[in-house]
């Protein structure tokens, strides 16, 4: 952990330990201490550590002894400013030992500069397992799971394991293996899902891309909205790559024109401007508007044409 300035974690320790009316009281505390050889000493923890070894004169992050009167008059003061707000409650949440804050709020900050990262500033809840991915990132929200990766700022980052933020704002919600990788991208859940464009969105499914701008795959498997504002809904290997195009279900079709839409069946392909295909097999839209509501390896090649 790294130095909080004057008011280190060993005041927020012993703060919470102790009365304001007790500071002087003797008492002792097991703590480590930043390498600095001025005085006064800083404090960076409160760990517990029975044998309390004592630090050599560098403070090297060895365990040593300290009580109340061993802390500056300013951490004293802070102490006693934290006391107003803390209160451990013996059988607090779920009747456990509750560490509560009231009438104040909680602010953690990592001391870089704005939109830069230095692996601090984080909230992580729960377990950091032994061989976590790379955690270079700051100011970001890290509930559960393992081997959790966070490598940017302002995300939150959730889920069974695997998971990854790599861009400014960017979250993962649940799920495992899935990626956020643009700014302000979303991956709500599912397995091995990626959104890699800019305010893009995966919200489930199995290995689904989404790699436009504001581009969205709902559900399904293996598929990909890579044009701008494209969306997938569902179903297994379908495209949406042009802009404003979707694909609502099926499988492996492909919407490339912009604005075109395909509902559902199987191998086809909305080729031109503001077409669109209903169902079938193997069907294609190359004109301008053109429609074709089912079939087999049917084509509409003229504007405005429908094939029903």
């Amino acid at each position: 952990m790294r130095r909080f300035g004057v008011a280190s974690i060993a005041v927020l320790t012993i703060g919470v330990c102790f009365t304001a009316n007790a500071l002087a009281t003797a008492a002792t505390l097991c703590v480590k201490a930043t390498k600095t050889a001025a005085k006064p000493k800083h404090y960076t923890g409160g760990w517990n550590d029975k044998s309390c070894t004592t630090t050599n004169g560098m403070h090297e992050g060895k365990y040593e002894k300290i009580t109340p009167a061993d802390l500056s008059e300013g951490e004293q003061e802070g102490i006693r400013a934290l006391l107003k707000y803390v209160k451990v409650v013996a059988e607090g949440v779920g009747n456990k030992p509750t560490v509560k804050l009231t009438g104040a709020n909680l602010q953690v900050v990592s001391g870089a500069k704005e939109n830069e990262t230095n692996g601090t500033g984080n909230i992580v809840i729960g377990v950091d397992e032994s061989s976590p991915g790379e955690q270079t990132g700051s100011n970001n929200l890290v509930l559960g799971g393992g081997e959790q990766e966070y490598t940017s700022f302002g995300g939150i980052l959730a889920g069974g394991g695997r998971n990854k933020i790599a861009a400014p704002f960017a979250s993962v919600l649940g799920g495992a293996h899935n990626t956020a990788s643009a700014e302000n991208a979303t991956v709500s859940g599912g397995s091995g899902n990626t959104a890699s464009g800019t305010r893009a969105s995966v919200t489930g499914g199995r290995e689904n891309s989404a790699s436009g701008e504001w581009a969205a795959v709902t559900g399904g498997y293996s598929s990909a909205a890579s044009g701008e504002y494209a969306s997938v809904t569902a179903g297994g290997y379908n495209q949406a790559t042009g802009s404003g195009t979707s694909v609502t279900g099926g499988g492996n079709n492909i919407s490339s024109g912009d604005i075109t839409s395909i509902s559902g069946g199987a191998q086809n392909n909305a080729e031109n401007v503001a077409s669109w295909i209903g169902g079938g097999a193997r069907n294609r839209t190359t004109g301008n508007t053109a429609s074709i509501f089912g079939g087999f390896e049917l084509t509409a090649s003229v504007v405005w044409e429908a094939i029903p």
